[in-house]
């Protein structure tokens, strides 16, 4: 249960970190650095997640995406 929390909240507190970085730096830099804290938070958040996932959990992950699309 705790991957998937963390899966959920990875890129919930990745848009509060970029929002901070782009606060920090401002500008340009701020939005490139935004961006990078974004992605890596992202990233790092579905990686930990499929690391600790069993093929069934993958599997039943992408059936879900595929049944229920983004409205």
């Amino acid at each position: 249960m705790t991957r998937v929390v963390l899966r959920t909240l990875g890129p919930l507190i990745g848009a509060a970190a970029a929002v901070a970085a782009f606060g920090a730096l401002g500008g340009l830099w701020g939005m490139i650095a935004g961006a990078g804290v974004f992605l890596a938070f992202s990233t790092l958040s579905e990686f930990y997640w499929r690391r600790g996932a069993t093929r069934e959990d993958i599997r039943r992950d992408l059936e879900d995406r595929v049944r229920n699309p983004p409205s």
